[in-house]
């Protein structure tokens, strides 16, 4: 190590009040206690030449590696015993190092200034532009969301224009991109108020089949169909009512108005399902008797009239199943057998 960094080194160190190879912890340390003593904000502007010694004689100090500071505890100050006599040209060559130690000790703490106000200026303009960043996105968005509702609400309304329109072609059309739009309430009211107004066809009730409605929302199209049931063709109605059956099963007023479509096969489909405890209407039942024939929807019917108390039954319906216990049929022979056994007036 040359000579003189040593002695500026170990000046260092007696600046600090620490002996020569003190390690880094001391080194700061020992700068903190020095510096709450002789801070010019604190010791006043008059001191400000010693604080700056004792902030030189840290930065020199801290830079040093481990093995330099340890090192340093080894090192000797300079051969200038004080019983010697020291030449002018060594003193003045002493006097020149240490003038030459100061000024790269003030030109690294004057760097190491320039640099921490460098960082921190850019610290405050990236914050600046993030915040000017986040403010204009937020504002975008802003106006984007707003667009986007407004587009939104723009083709909610040309749809309800459509569904209203007095052409069943268009009204169906606007059927056909419902999907999107169904659970807005502005638009499934349209559905509704369509559906009252004009006639349903079986293409509606397709459509409406495919749409991703809540049950609530299927319920109220639902009652208004089955208002409407004996408006419509067996093949229009029946594919609705298949894909319907889990929503009605439990619903006896629907599932009645439905049974009073003329198709059979609507009958046969809902008296398969009928667990309540009422029987089904009797012009129901007439419908189902009036041709022994078919003998499924027979067999379904026996087996709902079989639960009941056939006491109650109208006089033509105990004559009917009476006719039945002849049927060619073993199981509605049976059927019929079995609910004469509830009748006293088979007895």
């Amino acid at each position: 190590m040359n000579e003189n960094l040593a002695y500026k080194i170990n000046s260092s160190f007696r600046l600090l009040g620490l002996k020569p190879g003190a390690d880094a912890r001391q080194i700061r340390s020992a700068f903190r206690h020095l510096a709450r003593t002789h801070h010019p904000d604190i010791a006043g502007a008059f001191n400000s030449k010693k604080f700056e010694q004792i902030s030189n004689a840290y930065l020199l100090l801290k830079n040093l590696t481990p093995e330099e500071l340890a090192l340093c505890e080894v090192k000797s100050e300079p051969e200038h015993p004080e019983n010697v006599k020291e030449s002018f040209f060594a003193r003045w060559k002493r006097k020149r190092a240490e003038k030459e130690a100061k000024r790269e000790a003030d030109l690294h703490a004057q760097r190491e200034a320039e640099k921490m106000a460098k960082e921190a200026h850019e610290r405050v303009i990236s914050d600046r532009i993030d915040l000017i960043l986040d403010k204009y996105t937020r504002k975008i968005n802003s106006i984007y969301e707003r667009k986007q509702k407004d587009k939104l609400n723009q083709e909610i309304s040309n749809i309800i224009v459509r569904l209203e329109a007095s052409r069943y072609e268009v009204r169906l059309m606007a059927m056909q991109n419902l999907s999107k739009y169904i659970n807005a309430p502005r638009i499934f009211e349209s559905l509704l108020n369509m559906l009252n107004k004009y006639p349903i066809t079986g293409e509606m009730l397709n459509i409406i089949s495919t749409l991703p409605l809540s049950r609530e929302y299927m319920q109220k199209i639902i009652k208004i169909v089955s208002d409407n049931v004996k408006n419509l063709k067996e093949q229009e109605i029946l594919p609705f009512i298949r894909k319907i059956i889990f929503i009605i099963a439990d619903n006896k007023d629907i599932v009645s108005k439905f049974m009073e479509h003329s198709s059979l096969k609507i009958t046969e489909l809902l008296i398969a399902r009928w667990t309540f405890a009422a029987l089904p209407n009797e012009n129901v039942l007439a419908r189902v008797f009036s041709d022994i024939q078919n003998e499924k929807l027979i067999i379904l019917t026996l087996n709902v009239l079989k639960r009941h108390d056939m006491s109650t039954l109208p006089s033509w319906l105990t004559q009917r199943i009476k006719e039945l216990l002849t049927h060619n049929n073993v199981s509605i022979r049976l059927l019929a057998g079995a609910s004469s056994q509830n009748n006293a007036t088979f007895k």
